[in-house]
C-alpha cells in the first residue's frame, strides 16, 4: 500500500516559496545613455588624458597625438589635427565600477574604419558601410568597452552610447525575511516533534 501524502506546512510552504525566490532574483537592470548633455562645449585637447563622468557612464580619453572633444555639439568627436594617423581611443565603463551589456550608439559624422574592443578582447571593426554587430554574449557583463579609429586627418563623431547596467544579484530584503521566517518554522516543527 501507497503512503498516504500529508500536506506541506505553513513551514515547508514558507521554506520553498524563499528558496525559489533566492534563486530567481529578478533583474531589475536599467538603462543608462551618455549623451555629453552635460558637456556640451566642452573641448578636450591633443595629448591629454581625460575623464569625463554622466548618467553613471564614464569615459576616458588615452592621450595620444589627437583630440577628443565635445564641442560645439553635446558629441563625441574624436580627431586627428597631426594628420599621422595616430590612434584615437576612448574607454568607457561604469563610475559605480559594476559590470554593463554594451547596447549601442549613434555614428553621427565622419569616415573610416573604427573598432570596438571589450575588456575580455572581443572586437567588431565597422564603417560607414558595414554597421558593427553588437548581438551575442560577447556584448554582455562587461567591465569596459575600447572605441578606436586611426584615420588620417578624420574626424569621427558618435553620440548617445547605451549600456545597461547589470545589477549584482543580491537578494532584496523581503527574499531574506522569508528565509528567516522559513527557517524559524522549520526549526519550530522539528522541536515539537
Amino acid at each position: 500500500m501507497l503512503p498516504t501524502s500529508r500536506p506541506l506546512s505553513a513551514g515547508a510552504i514558507l521554506a520553498i516559496t524563499g528558496f525559489g525566490l533566492l534563486l530567481n532574483i529578478p533583474a531589475s537592470a536599467a538603462n543608462l545613455v551618455l549623451d555629453f548633455s552635460d558637456n556640451a562645449g566642452l573641448g578636450y585637447g591633443v595629448g591629454t588624458s581625460t575623464l569625463i563622468t554622466e548618467d553613471g557612464i564614464k569615459l576616458v580619453s588615452i592621450a595620444g597625438t589627437y583630440e577628443v572633444t565635445l564641442a560645439p555639439k553635446s558629441e563625441l568627436n574624436l580627431k586627428d589635427f597631426g594628420g599621422n594617423g595616430s590612434t584615437r581611443t576612448v574607454v568607457f565603463s561604469l563610475a559605480s565600477g559594476g559590470n554593463f551589456d554594451f547596447i549601442g550608439f549613434t555614428r553621427t559624422d565622419g569616415y573610416g574604419d573604427w573598432t570596438l574592443t571589450t575588456n575580455r578582447g572581443d572586437s567588431t571593426t565597422f564603417n560607414l558601410f558595414s554597421p558593427p554587430d553588437l548581438s551575442g554574449p560577447k556584448w554582455d557583463d562587461l567591465s569596459s568597452v575600447t572605441l578606436s579609429t586611426s584615420t588620417q586627418y578624420g574626424e569621427s563623431k558618435f553620440d548617445n552610447f547605451v549600456f545597461n547596467d547589470v545589477p549584482t544579484s543580491v537578494p532584496e530584503p523581503t527574499t531574506l525575511a522569508v528565509l528567516a521566517l522559513a527557517g524559524m518554522a522549520l526549526g519550530a516543527r522539528r522541536r515539537r516533534r
